[in-house]
């Protein structure tokens, strides 16, 4: 028994933790989108669900000895890709869409070892079923979420603080190995027998499943699943693809599996239902509160009700469980639902809705399905519909209204804010808005750029790349330093720009200048250009490269330098941080693609990370100062911002405008962020507060 409570264990431990670490290799290689996890998360709940299945042939087809002798042959198949991990690392993107690439890169990348590892449960449960009949097979269940639940915690609060990626694979392939003969030790037990028994049941099971129990199995387990990937999908949209926000929601999800498993007495239903109802409130106020709310509300918010919607899906489920005869079909049927209700989220609706409304429909049903089971309930124990039921079918029906009137103020709010079209991909949600005197490009919930209708300012920058912005005076500096160079009047500029927005930028620009945008999303490209004159009506030359900037750089270096004389780091999608394009390597590939006496300008306005002990290390990288540039808002077209300039150019420094807006820079360590090892948790605000100012006014973010 306890080889097999160690074989489980360890196997559910691996499944867990080697999730985040194939998805942080693959991070960088997409944009450093939250659809990447995302996508690997369905991926992963593809191959689970193969796994079950092939467990349950297994279990039909052959006895103990013969499944043993097949899970032995994966395993050593396995062991022949390891360590895991992309065999040549490459930054070329295939296409625009992510999903895709992302599955065949996952299958290629841990496919098969991870195949092996999924098969753990149910196989490692049917043989305890055997070789003990007297014990739960179910309680192996819960020891597996439990393992799970380990791997996950470990990896945001252990192995990414601890541990680089490299370090990371061979610790994990090292584990696998040790899997393996933990589960060859496991399956000696049940050597000798060639057949199952006609009849093993447990005390206490379900009685067989019918169609109907098969279909209740299968929603209950989609609508948890459907949750899990909305509440993800609105955390890493606005904040950062990065594995701690990754694994909140996902341990609220597992950890529902082990109480319920485990402690099935520990659900009760009403007790359940009110935790549903309370979250899904606080979540709805997060959802329309968006980024004036912090970080930790959204955090708190969006995995509590994660967790109420799993617990009372899986306490329902528990419920319904089946006799062990049918065990390895009963975990198929789970998987199957999960994989349903991540592949209608991170799949289908992208392509259908606009909006995350899939979070509201999905809270829209599990509140259904709760209150509906608790309503049920209470009328079988009294004998009638009484005030008790009635009270629970009104609270019900009030969080459901509240759902369905959420997705009309967001549509009402559409039109008021004016906006004449919206967009939606695995990048996440873009929109133009027109009031009638300017046009504004928003990205999630972030202005990221604006452009009046007629006027002087139609031409002129504004907002956060006006003349005391950081970058402005970047822009003024080299304006000023070309104008003496040269045999001409004044010396061309050449300009990268990481992120497109608006195009706003592009006004900076004087005849003969070349300005080069960079922007990871095809839908901002469109945007620009059809609903923005930025582009067309510069004097300069621009030109717009699509796909992830840091591909497109490294493509762009095997023919030479670019040879900026300023390349500006803009490319944050609303808040989200794609960390890959402020590593040291990634440091180092500007300034190759830079003049000498070229500037670096990043932009680091954030309302979640502090992002400048990154950008102080960076400066330390080249061996320069940064200069950091804050500003406070005061006035409509004056946007508080932050932007930090690094420069050999000593001559910068010496710039009146410098000395003039100029801030010191705050006592502070550097941080190093590598390819290799780059983590958030130092940057992260993890105070509560909601900024009550925004929601009186009109909240600006970051423009473009």
């Amino acid at each position: 028994m306890l080889r097999y409570c160690l074989t489980i264990f360890l196997g559910a431990f691996l499944l867990f933790q080697v999730q985040p670490i194939a998805a942080r290799l693959l991070l960088p290689k997409y944009g450093g989108v939250a659809a990447v996890w995302l996508t690997s998360m369905l991926f992963f709940q593809l191959v689970l669900l193969l796994g079950y299945l092939y467990v349950h042939l297994l279990r039909r087809l052959t006895g103990p000895r013969g499944a043993w002798l097949a899970q032995s042959l994966v395993i050593g198949l396995g062991c022949l890709t390891l360590p895991i991990g992309i065999r040549a690392v490459s930054w070329e993107v295939e296409g625009s869409e992510i999903a895709g690439p992302v599955i065949v890169q996952l299958a290629g990348m841990v496919g098969l070892v991870f195949f092996a590892v999924s098969a753990t449960g149910p196989l490692i449960q049917s043989w305890q079923a055997l070789s003990h009949p007297h014990r739960s097979p179910f309680r192996l269940y819960a020891l597996s979420n439990l393992g799970s639940l380990a791997g996950l915690l470990a990896y945001p609060l252990v192995v990414e603080p601890t541990w680089g990626v490299e370090h990371q694979r061979w610790a994990w392939s090292v584990g696998y190995v040790v899997y393996g003969l933990l589960l060859l030790s496991s399956g000696w037990q049940v050597r000798g027998m060639k057949a199952y028994p006609l009849e093993w049941h447990v005390a206490g099971a379900g009685s067989r499943p019918t169609w109907p129990h098969v279909c209740w199995w299968l929603l209950l387990t989609a609508i948890a699943s459907a949750m899990l990937m909305s509440a993800t999908n609105l955390l890493c949209q606005e904040v950062a693809s990065f594995p701690f926000l990754w694994v909140l929601p996902l341990t609220a999800y597992l950890l529902t599996f082990m109480i319920c498993f485990e402690r099935p007495a520990w659900y009760q239903r009403r007790l359940a239902v009110s935790l549903l109802l309370g979250s899904g409130l606080l979540s709805l106020v997060l959802f329309h509160l968006g980024t004036v709310a912090s970080l930790v509300w959204h955090m708190v918010g969006f995995t509590l009700v994660s967790f109420a919607t799993a617990f009372v899906c899986h306490g329902e489920l528990e419920r319904a469980k089946p006799s062990a005869e049918h065990l390895t079909f009963y975990f198929l049927m789970v998987s199957l639902g999960g994989l349903l209700g991540s592949a209608v989220v991170v799949l289908l609706l992208p392509h259908w809705l606009v909006r995350f409304f899939e979070f509201q429909g999905t809270l829209l049903l599990a509140t259904g399905i709760g209150v509906l089971a608790t309503v049920v309930g209470l009328c079988r124990q009294q004998g009638r519909f009484g005030w008790q039921a009635g009270g629970w079918l009104f609270a019900g029906l009030f969080l459901g209204w509240m759902c369905v009137a959420s997705v009309l103020i967001t549509q009402a709010a559409d039109k008021t804010e004016g906006i004449v079209e919206r967009r939606r991909s695995e990048y996440g949600l873009v929109a133009v808005s027109d009031n009638g005197v300017y046009r504004e490009m928003i990205n999630g919930q972030t202005r990221h750029g604006r452009q009046f209708l007629s006027g002087p300012k139609r031409t002129t920058p504004i907002d956060y790349y006006d003349s005391t912005s950081g970058v402005g005076i970047a822009m003024q500096f080299l304006q000023s330093r070309a104008e003496g160079e040269g045999d001409s009047a004044q010396r061309p500029l050449r300009i990268g720009v990481i992120g497109l927005g608006g195009g706003v930028l592009a006004t900076w620009l004087r005849a003969g200048d070349m300005m080069r945008f960079y922007e990871v999303n095809p839908q901002v490209v469109e945007l620009a250009e059809s609903w923005f004159g930025y582009l067309a009506e510069s004097p300069g030359e621009t030109a717009v490269v699509t796909g992830d900037a840091r591909v497109e750089l490294e493509r762009e270096l095997r023919s030479g330098s670019q040879q900026f004389d300023l390349l500006i780091v803009d490319a944050f999608s609303s808040d989200s941080i794609p960390a890959h394009l402020l590593t040291r390597e990634c440091q180092r590939l500007y300034w190759e693609q830079l003049r000498p006496d070229g500037v670096l300008a990043v932009h680091i306005s954030n309302r979640y990370l502090d992002l400048r002990p990154v950008l102080l290390d960076c400066g330390g990288v080249v061996g320069v100062k940064p200069l950091l540039f804050e500003r406070r808002r005061t006035g409509p077209d004056v946007q508080e911002c932050s932007w930090v300039l690094l420069s050999k150019n000593e001559s910068l420094l010496a710039d009146p405008r410098v000395r003039e807006h100029q801030t010191q820079w705050p006592g502070g360590t550097p941080l190093v962020w590598t390819d290799d090892f780059n983590s958030v948790w130092p940057l992260i605000d993890w105070k509560f507060w909601v900024d009550w100012t925004s929601l009186q006014g009109e909240k600006r973010g970051r423009g473009k």
